[in-house]
């Protein structure tokens, strides 16, 4: 018969200490990587927008339009935003 060992508090305190630093740790990076995708989504809306700014600010407004109906629970697509986005591709 296999022998049974007592959990020792202490340890166990330890031991899940570090589990709990290591899912806040990979937290934090799936918040950092995300950051990043995002800002670099950002900037090439920016970039397509600048590409095509001789269409005139209704553009920007139709694309807003649009991007919220196909995007309904999404936020960020308001044409200041888009306008922001441009300028953050300059």
């Amino acid at each position: 018969m296999p022998k049974r060992t007592e959990i020792v508090m202490d340890e166990y305190i330890g031991v899940l200490e570090k589990i709990k630093e290591r899912i806040t740790q990979a937290q934090y990076q799936v918040m950092t990587n995300a950051n990043v995708e995002r800002n670099i989504l950002f900037w090439n809306i920016g970039k397509v927008i600048l590409q095509y700014s001789q269409w005139g600010n209704k553009f920007v407004e139709t694309l807003s339009k649009d991007l919220r109906m196909t995007y309904p629970s999404r936020e960020g697509y308001s044409v200041r935003n888009l306008n922001y986005m441009k300028q953050f591709a300059c």
